[in-house]
């Protein structure tokens, strides 16, 4: 007895042949040209559907990269964010910051000093060390002075209770991330627009 033949198979000279099935042709895709604004495109990630805005937007890399650049460079703080202090007393930490920078560096800046404490860091303490860095950091100066200026926050703060360890933090943080040239508010000469450098141009790069 032969066999049945499965679906999709049937008889041919003595022999059973698979009956292929021809998948239709899909038609091309034919995008609509009756609109030229930007079409959004809907991604699936992780099951949610993510809309890109990018061309609809039409932001790019650099100018995004422009913008934050635009945020930092030439920023220079105009009021003090430091709490728990009176009028009177800001007014007296900008009075010696003033008499500070004169006596050191012979000038002033054209910004009115400011202080956020201790910046990025939690003030406690050791609150003072970082005002007082604040008021040698508004004026600027040279290299030397400001390399002398974080080792003594440094010692300030672990003279303070904030411990050796926290002091050697803060202290690379200033090293790194305050250069004259970094367009921050906490920068080294803070109390000038930016890229006022040092005071010493053979010092630019230390």
């Amino acid at each position: 007895m032969r066999a049945p033949l499965g679906p999709g198979w049937y008889p041919s000279n003595g022999h059973a042949t698979q009956r292929t099935r021809r998948t239709p042709l899909k038609q091309p895709y034919t995008p609509d040209t009756e609109f030229d604004a930007p079409i959004v495109q809907e991604k699936q990630i992780g099951g949610a559907v993510a809309t890109s805005l990018w061309s609809t937007l039409g932001l790019s890399a650099p100018l995004l990269a422009a913008s934050v650049v635009t945020m930092l460079v030439g920023c220079v703080p105009t009021v003090n964010t430091i709490g728990g202090h009176t009028d009177a007393e800001l007014q007296q930490w900008a009075a010696e910051a003033q008499v500070r920078c004169v006596r050191r560096t012979h000038r002033e800046p054209p910004y009115p000093f400011t202080t956020d404490g201790c910046t990025l860091s939690p003030d406690c303490t050791w609150q003072m060390c970082c005002v007082e860095h604040d008021m040698e950091y508004w004026c600027g100066g040279s290299a030397t002075e400001r390399a002398a200026a974080d080792t003594r926050l440094q010692s300030c703060v672990a003279a303070k209770g904030g411990g050796r360890t926290l002091a050697r933090l803060m202290y690379w943080a200033v090293r790194i991330a305050a250069h004259p040239l970094v367009p921050a508010y906490w920068r080294w000469g803070y109390g000038w627009s930016w890229l006022h450098g040092y005071s010493d141009e053979t010092d630019q790069l230390k």
